[in-house]
């Protein structure tokens, strides 16, 4: 498959968190695990929208879920914010003497 259609980590990463109610979910998930309902109750959505911006983030491996009796749960997985950190900290220094925007 050509470089140009193979996605990266990184860019599904990038693809995922453009979204604000994906970085609003992902805040959400910083303060600790969430139920899918409890998710839903933060946004005025459907709740197949809300899925969906979990799945994206799922695919991201930002999030993963897992089954708590009948609920399903969603954890944030910090690690490819490390690799975007990290990609970022090697392409962008700020010069010395002007403090960042």
């Amino acid at each position: 498959m050509p470089r140009e259609l193979r996605s990266s980590s990184l860019d599904m990463v990038l693809v995922a968190l453009a979204s604000p109610t994906r970085r609003q979910i992902l805040d959400l998930l910083r303060v600790r695990p969430m139920p899918f309902s409890d998710i839903t109750a933060h946004f005025n959505m459907a709740r197949p929208s809300v899925r969906e911006h979990l799945m994206v983030l799922g695919d991201a491996g930002l999030v993963t879920d897992h089954r708590v009796a009948l609920h399903r749960v969603y954890t944030l997985t910090p690690a490819p914010l490390a690799e975007l950190h990290q990609w970022l900290s090697a392409h962008y220094t700020v010069p010395v003497g002007v403090s960042p925007a």
